[in-house]
């Protein structure tokens, strides 16, 4: 939470708080969110217009059931308060080390509009907070196989997946799979 940056706080445990960036949470051992990903995502590109009373999502896994080439994936999402400008409504690229940058200075205008003169960003000097995501496809940090998944994580009452908001009727072993995409995907057999 970049929006608590800059406090001196004694004491402060440096896995929980650092003045130069605020407050974090470090998890071990989290289970990941899954998504349809189909190996495309949504990207927020420098100076898109963003809605900070929404969540915008930095690099948003695309697909869904009815894809025949998406697969579930496994994400953790790294979830954040940023610099934005309340004006312009975009992201900030604020300049954070040396001579005048944030964490030298602490002083979030000036970090602004620098970060913004070296990235070419206009800044209206008018400095919010918003809330961010940012999905980190789950194809590293992976356990050994000797501690892979078994079937029974996912397929069994109160397993890993939400098989609803994944677009099933439940879980699919006991429902039969992705009927939907069959359907959608292969039009030529519905004639049959």
């Amino acid at each position: 939470d970049w929006s608590t940056a800059g406090q001196d706080i004694k004491g402060a445990d440096k896995h929980e708080y650092l003045k130069i960036k605020g407050s974090f949470l470090y998890q071990r051992k989290i289970i990941p969110e899954y998504f349809w990903f189909n190996g495309n995502s949504q990207r927020y590109l420098k100076g898109d217009r963003m809605d900070p009373e929404s969540v915008t999502y930095i690099n948003r896994p695309l697909g869904d059931i009815t894809e025949a080439q998406a697969k579930i994936w496994p994400f953790k999402i790294h979830r954040a308060k940023q610099p934005y400008d309340v004006k312009y409504r975009t992201l900030l690229v604020p300049k954070t080390v040396g001579p005048g940058g944030y964490w030298t200075e602490f002083d979030w205008q000036k970090a602004a509009k620098l970060g913004g003169n070296a990235s070419g960003l206009a800044f209206s000097g008018e400095l919010g907070f918003a809330e961010t995501h940012m999905f980190w496809p789950q194809n590293h940090m992976v356990a050994p196989k000797e501690r892979a998944l078994q079937c029974t994580a996912c397929h069994r009452e109160g397993g890993r997946l939400d098989w609803i908001s994944l677009g099933y009727d439940g879980d699919p072993a006991r429902s039969g799979g992705r009927k939907v995409r069959r359907l959608l995907s292969q039009p030529e057999e519905r004639k049959q």
